[in-house]
């Protein structure tokens, strides 16, 4: 699986006002998705999200998540993707068209595992 991020593929995610809410339509479709992920023992790892943009990207951006500890918050913005360094970073979201990474975490990590907090942006 690729870590490198399809921004033409963000961008042809729906604007976020154009996006259909959760209806009992898909209430099927995630109940498969939750069984196949009981199945592989992946429940409490991963989950599902809204496919959506509030802006375009270029080319060489990407969005990275910086986690505020001490305010409990989480700021997703928009880097440039040559200065970004993936072995400091998590992918967090993934598109399943492509199974490219949408959205990174910034993490502390040396280079074979999370050290187990956050780099504070």
């Amino acid at each position: 699986m690729s870590d490198k991020v399809g921004t033409v593929h963000w961008n042809d995610f729906p604007d976020i006002g154009d996006v259909q809410p959760l209806t009992t339509d898909d209430e099927a479709c995630l109940a498969e998705i939750r069984e196949v992920l009981r199945r592989r023992g992946a429940l409490s790892r991963f989950g599902v999200t809204l496919m959506h943009r509030h802006f375009d990207m270029a080319e060489d951006e990407m969005l990275v998540e910086y986690p505020d500890t001490t305010g409990r918050r989480l700021v997703t913005v928009v880097e440039k993707a040559v200065n970004h360094n993936a072995a400091t970073s998590t992918p967090t979201a993934w598109s399943l068209e492509g199974l490219r990474a949408a959205v990174r975490c910034v993490c502390a990590r040396d280079d074979s595992s999370h050290l187990g907090y956050h780099r504070e942006g």
